[in-house]
């Protein structure tokens, strides 16, 4: 009991990118069941991106880095990503477009409207624009990324591995 008090007041308390998530990451843990009909080329995004998640790794920096990061491990280094969509941060770029696996660049509507990166995993509620990332927060903290619904209102830039 001790220890969940512990880890709700450390959640709390140390916020980056993004406000800490009511859902429960464990509903949401990837299975490879789910994502029978996606591209491989994602589907490896998502699988290492989990795999980071499931042994907590922790990446100096900050939102763009891990997904770097993860895109690196993946086997997808900057040559081999291609920008799908890119548009003004005030403008949004049509979410049809979205594929699972798809390094975005939002605004954050949920923390102070700041930018964020995030690897697309699936919609929740296409008609709100609530959709399933891999977040980190970032901000020099030593928490490990996490599932996390984001309102995806705001995407700005898509980039996909090619």
């Amino acid at each position: 009991m001790k220890n969940s008090i512990l880890h709700l007041i450390f959640l709390i308390i140390f916020t980056g990118c993004g406000s800490v998530s009511k859902e429960n990451p464990k509903l949401y843990e990837l299975k490879s069941y789910q994502f029978k009909n996606i591209d491989p080329k994602g589907y490896k995004i998502l699988k290492t991106a989990d795999e980071m998640i499931k042994n907590r790794v922790i990446i100096r920096g900050s939102c763009w880095d891990f997904v770097n990061a993860v895109y690196e491990k993946a086997g997808f280094p900057k040559q081999k990503r291609v920008t799908i969509a890119k548009t003004s941060k005030r403008g949004s770029i049509n979410p049809k477009i979205l594929k699972p696996g798809d390094w975005i660049y939002h605004i954050n509507l949920s923390y102070r409207n700041v930018e964020h990166s995030a690897i697309f995993v699936k919609w929740i509620d296409f008609k709100n624009k609530k959709a399933l990332t891999i977040s980190y927060a970032g901000e020099r903290r030593k928490t490990p990324a996490r599932y996390k619904i984001y309102d995806l209102s705001r995407i700005y830039t898509v980039i996909r591995p090619e």
